[in-house]
């Protein structure tokens, strides 16, 4: 199950706006990557190989997966 730990954060561009968006850890995303993402956990592993954050979003997850699902093969 995931634990949330909320965090606001200003929706960019409008500084007027606060959305708040639950985080969760790369070992949580990862084992419920099917269900969130509708991939498996390899593939969420590699969207987010690099990267210095430990807590993200759901919706920041979804965003690096399709990036990287989008990206072209060298």
């Amino acid at each position: 199950m995931l634990r949330k730990s909320g965090k606001a954060q200003k929706a960019a561009g409008d500084e007027d706006k606060i959305t708040i968006e639950n985080l969760y850890t790369i070992k949580e995303l990862s084992e419920q990557s099917e269900a969130l993402f509708h991939v498996k956990p390899e593939v969420l592993a590699g969207s987010l190989y690099g990267l210095a954050r430990e807590h993200l979003s759901v919706l920041e997850s979804a965003e690096l997966v399709q990036q990287f699902l989008k990206a072209k093969v060298k």
